[in-house]
């Protein structure tokens, strides 16, 4: 199959996977992937696996609630925070939208962003903590995999920390695994 061709099926395959799910599909997946309800995956935790730049980070599936594709940002004015990008609307919501590049302090140096690794589809995260929603843009979504527990090696021990550790995935990437309660708790104090 020549370049062609590849890019001729990538075009038809990209609404079908871009198409609305059925009702019941993401109930579905929140069965199948919510440790909380008891799923027959002892042992292991699931983990959405996303990339900033070039950098692969990971996040615990309990606190996800959404996978959005990208929507237009409003600015604030006078904003002094540089991790709060602006307002988005979320389900007929207005909500913050922050960068978790800026907040995981991640360098643009180096990186050209012409060239991109792969067929990049830019979407955003939606977490949810004691009913608050926080949402960041990131670069591509890897998917949703289990983890073995006892393969996650712990970060560190300082309480600054928005790492839990890392985890090594397939032969030769690390991903670091985000600390989401950490995470969220950071957002909320730098918003107040």
């Amino acid at each position: 199959m020549d370049k062609d061709e590849l890019i001729k099926g990538l075009k038809w395959a990209h609404p079908l996977l871009n198409r609305t799910p059925p009702p019941d599909y993401e109930e579905q997946c929140g069965r199948d992937f919510n440790l909380e309800q008891g799923t027959s995956y002892e042992g292991f935790v699931p983990l959405l696996i996303f990339r900033l730049y070039q950098s692969s980070f990971a996040i615990e599936t309990k606190c996800l609630n959404k996978i959005i594709e990208q929507k237009q940002v409003f600015a604030l004015p006078h904003n002094n925070n540089p991790e709060l990008l602006g307002l988005i609307n979320f389900d007929g919501q207005i909500k913050a939208l922050f960068s978790l590049h800026r907040v995981m302090q991640l360098s643009e140096e180096g990186i050209d962003h012409k060239i991109p690794l792969v067929d990049e589809m830019p979407r955003m995260i939606s977490l949810e903590s004691d009913k608050d929603f926080w949402i960041f843009p990131v670069d591509e979504i890897l998917g949703i995999f289990p983890c073995q527990s006892d393969k996650i090696i712990n970060g560190t021990d300082d309480q600054t920390s928005l790492l839990k550790g890392l985890i090594k995935w397939g032969d030769y990437t690390s991903v670091a695994l985000i600390d989401e309660e950490a995470l969220c708790r950071y957002l909320r104090e730098s918003v107040a």
